[in-house]
């Protein structure tokens, strides 16, 4: 886990072991890329109104998956804004992963 977009040796190695298992011989490789990718506590995204801020929402945190779920995210996000809400935004609510505190019972002494 990084937040720089280099290259670091432990990924590239298992890389190229990855490619010896698949392939039976190592290939040239003559480019390699790195990146930095939203991640979230229970690596699903976070899809729909922003709490606390009237008329902004998000769609990210894709967790490394954003090829297949940005589409869906983005579509999901659109259809809502034109009223018409499908049931994964409550499972993406970026209001999931906000901590609440339950408010305490005044102390009698």
């Amino acid at each position: 886990m990084t937040d720089e977009e280099t290259t670091t040796e432990p990924i590239q190695q298992a890389l190229d072991s990855f490619l010896v298992d698949l392939l039976g011989w190592m290939p040239e490789v003559t480019h390699r890329w790195a990146g930095i990718f939203g991640l979230t506590q229970d690596l699903l995204p976070l899809v729909g109104p922003v709490p606390g801020r009237d008329g902004t929402w998000v769609a990210g945190g894709y967790s490394g998956h954003g090829n297949v779920l940005g589409l869906l995210c983005g579509r999901l996000v659109a259809q809502a804004l034109l009223g018409r809400e499908d049931p994964l935004l409550e499972l993406f609510s970026p209001a999931r992963l906000l901590q609440f505190e339950s408010p305490r019972a005044p102390s009698s002494a």
